[in-house]
């Protein structure tokens, strides 16, 4: 079966779904091509963070849901597709959402992820879609369910053995402590995060974490062990073209230079106008970027602290206009860290400025936000969550130590008062299998000298009627056709010479000369080109592996394999392209059969099996050979049958 390109521009994604509409106008399981296919185009590089990635991924997830209501969807193979390909529309509309810092809608088509993922018993898929939940909560300022689902799926990825996914649910923990300047905690997080990322050598998740571990320093005043991790994160999101991880790094910097100047009392002060120069250097650069990648929350950040530099720098008025902006652009999207720290900011700058009123509103709006962050019952529910997710930890090992203790006394007990009973059963079982399986391997020996004794003795037959014919036969009608010459008789001539070919070429069909005076290469090479003349199929092969020394059996037993194969595409498949080819593969050779005729169904061929003598012949030779053999095929899509030799020593 010749393989086709699939479709990867969107104008062919767009051709294919097209194509399946037409062919399936009312709903049913045939659309899950249509449904892949939406997926696809919605995860191509030039529509991400486009609205058209949003209509096509809600596309898909209505068109999944459809699907369940169809005839047919209860058939267990259906059901699980389609529900598979629902979690994953799911998955792709809330991480559209998410993008776009619609956390509410993010949340929701989340949590129908999630649902989906449980109902299948998906807990990798779980896993994921429950550390995107805690994500979106942990940019909310919700951070007691931040970490409620972080160490939801932090424990099934530790109980999968996926450490990949570990160190990415450990980031996101030391994240959300981080956020809450939790730093010792999230520097702790943060170090086991990288310490997993550089045992499986992810390069761009190590910038990551290194850029982390970086902010942790700068929030604890370790300016230079900042300034060293920022700049190892940078370099590798730039040799890894990461613009968003070039942005943020840019942004770390400035934060770091800015707060590196807040050690000097006054922007006057000797050395300060450089550190300023600096921090506004990478702010200006980080602000650009975020602006270029439209990241909201990113762009409230940093003119935040954009406005804030300004204040140092006595800039009132381009201040107060930054730090608004930070504020507006924070509510909008509904981060309420960034409103709290935006607004104090702001409610600070007005009240130095003797601006009472402004100062009153923007204090109350930093009260509002520190209390929707910071109640008691989130922080309770934070340590509630950490404590529950250890406890449970330790609580585990304690109960498999405890049970692997039972169980090891228990054993030992029985073994004690059972062990003649049980040594008497073994030896019973023991000869029981013994006369089992030797009975089973003289009757497989049986069977197979039979099968060796009956396809030798076919072959020997074979060869000499063959030789008979050529031999025998064909000098006859040779000696015939030369007294016809002398006779000068022109037509009995040609039928003498079309008679004597006949006998030739059934003499060779019978068997192939050039096998024994030459080899397996060229008696396929000689099948090949005669298949070429006769049916006009153009065949071509490569038979690398046959250059070894092969013994006569095997020989003839991989000829009649190949035989078989390229008569059942002339006669039965239609074909007009057969490619042999025969390569090396350890202490095995690999033997591809391969046309693109018309195909066939294979529980068909199973059937076929019972009754056709082909097809026996073919298995029987294959198992003489001690090799196995697969198929791949269908109707309307071409043969592929491949063989595995094991390379006898002859």
């Amino acid at each position: 079966m010749f393989s086709q390109k699939k479709p990867r521009s969107k104008q062919e994604v767009l051709a294919a779904i097209r194509k399946e509409k037409a062919a399936h106008p009312e709903p049913s399981p045939a659309d899950t091509v249509r449904l892949k296919l939406l997926c696809k185009l919605s995860t191509l590089p030039e529509m991400q963070g486009t609205d058209s990635m949003l209509l096509l991924a809600e596309e898909a997830l209505e068109l999944a849901l459809t699907i369940r209501t169809s005839p047919g969807y209860e058939e267990p193979a259906i059901k699980k597709n389609t529900e598979y390909w629902i979690g994953e529309c799911y998955d792709l509309v809330g991480d559209y959402q998410y993008a776009r810092e619609n956390y509410a809608a993010a949340i929701d088509h989340y949590i129908g992820a999630q649902t989906v993922w449980a109902k299948q018993g998906n807990d990798e898929h779980w896993a994921t879609s429950t550390s995107k939940i805690g994500s979106v909560y942990a940019d909310r300022a919700d951070y007691s369910k931040a970490l409620e689902y972080q160490f939801q799926s932090l424990k099934m990825t530790e109980k999968l053995g996926l450490e990949k996914n570990v160190s990415v649910n450990l980031g996101n923990i030391g994240i959300t402590y981080a956020l809450q300047e939790q730093n010792e905690k999230a520097l702790e997080y943060f170090n086991a995060s990288l310490k997993i990322a550089e045992k499986l050598g992810n390069k761009q998740s190590v910038g990551v974490k290194l850029g982390n571990i970086g902010l942790i320093y700068s929030n604890m005043n370790e300016f230079e062990k900042a300034q060293e991790y920022y700049e190892r994160s940078l370099q590798i999101a730039e040799e890894e073209g990461d613009e968003e991880g070039v942005a943020t790094k840019l942004l770390n910097m400035g934060v770091v230079y800015y707060k590196m100047a807040g050690q000097v009392k006054s922007a006057d002060e000797p050395g300060s106008p450089d550190v300023l120069k600096r921090s506004e250097t990478y702010l200006l650069r980080a602000l650009k970027m975020f602006e270029q990648q439209d990241n909201q929350q990113a762009i409230s950040q940093t003119l935040l602290h954009i406005g804030q530099l300004e204040r140092k720098q006595k800039k009132q008025a381009e201040a107060a206009a930054h730090l608004k902006q930070s504020v507006d652009i924070a509510e909008k999207i509904g981060s309420m860290a960034d409103v709290q720290n935006a607004a104090e900011e702001l409610s600070d700058l007005y009240s130095e400025t003797g601006k009472h009123e402004l100062a009153l509103r923007y204090y109350k709006k930093y009260v509002e936000a520190y209390d929707s962050i910071y109640s008691e019952e989130h922080t309770a529910q934070q340590v509630r969550t950490e404590m529950n997710y250890e406890y449970e930890k330790e609580t585990a090992l304690q109960a498999a130590e405890h049970e692997k203790e039972v169980a090891l006394l228990e054993a030992e007990h029985k073994n004690k008062r059972n062990v003649v009973l049980l040594a008497s059963l073994i030896v019973l079982v023991l000869l029981v299998a013994a006369f089992v399986y030797y009975n089973i391997r003289k009757n497989l020996r049986v069977k197979e000298e039979y099968t060796r004794q009956l396809l030798t003795g076919q072959e020997k037959e074979r060869q000499r009627i063959s030789k008979e014919l050529h031999d025998g036969v064909g000098q006859h009608i040779l000696f015939l056709r030369n007294q016809l010459v002398k006779l000068e008789n022109e037509s009995l001539i040609a039928s003498a010479d079309e008679t004597l070919e006949e006998v030739r070429s059934i003499s060779k069909n019978l068997y192939p000369n050039q096998l024994e005076k030459y080899g397996l290469i060229a008696a396929v090479d000689a099948m090949i080109k005669k298949l070429g003349e006769s049916s006009g199929i153009f065949a071509s092969h490569d038979l690398e592996a046959f250059k070894r020394e092969l013994s006569a059996e095997q020989q003839i037993n991989i000829y009649r394999l190949i035989q078989e194969c390229v008569t059942n595409a002339v006669k039965h498949a239609s074909a007009t392209a057969l490619r042999i080819t025969a390569t090396e593969a350890g202490r095995n050779i690999e033997l591809v059969i391969q046309d693109d005729g018309k195909g066939f169904d294979k529980q068909k061929l199973k059937q076929a099996a019972q009754k056709s003598f082909g097809v026996l012949n073919l298995e029987e030779r294959v198992r003489l050979l001690k090799g196995r053999s697969a198929l791949e095929t269908s109707p309307g899509n071409g043969t592929k049958w491949t063989f595995i030799i094991p390379i006898q020593e002859t």
